[in-house]
């Protein structure tokens, strides 16, 4: 008689609720990694103007609020027109994107309005647009542009005191 012989092996049974609720107890347990907050930006100079930093891909973002306080270091009277100006507000601040020189739109909570002596501070809370912006582009060259005497105000007449930029998704 020929029979097969076959080797034995022991049958590893696991009810398959046990195995169920093995992989749902790891699956809780795993967490994906949290969501790195967009860094702060702030303004350092940059030759005629101040540029913000660090350098942050502008298109991943919807907005970005910049508050900035500055403190005229001219020797002169400085005049803001504000909401008189124009253009309103958006006359008297210059933005743009770096590297490339888009010029998004832009909503103004506060802007200077009037004349600042010397040692006078002065400030915006601006919040840009991003959207629609190249991937390309990393930041945002500003100044101020005042009525009076100067016009284009740069690092020398003026002197950053405060500054904070806040990105959004």
């Amino acid at each position: 008689m020929d029979q097969a012989i076959r080797p034995h092996r022991p049958a590893l049974r696991v009810p398959a609720l046990v195995c169920l609720g093995a992989v749902l107890l790891l699956a809780a347990c795993t967490k994906p990694a949290p969501t790195p907050p967009p860094p702060e930006l702030t303004l350092e100079e940059a030759g005629a103007w101040w540029e913000t930093t660090p350098a942050v891909t502008l298109s991943e973002y919807s907005s970005l609020r910049m508050q900035m306080t500055f403190k005229n270091t001219s020797g002169v009277t400085l005049r803001f027109l504000g909401s008189a100006n124009a253009d309103g507000p958006a006359g008297e601040l210059q933005f743009w994107t770096t590297p490339g020189i888009a010029e998004p739109t832009a909503t103004f909570a506060a802007f200077p309005e009037g004349d600042y002596a010397p040692d006078a501070t002065f400030a915006w809370d601006v919040t840009i647009d991003l959207t629609g912006l190249a991937d390309t582009e990393e930041g945002f060259g500003l100044r101020p542009l005042e009525a009076n005497l100067i016009g284009t105000v740069f690092p020398g007449q003026a002197e950053v005191v405060d500054a904070t930029g806040t990105l959004a998704k």
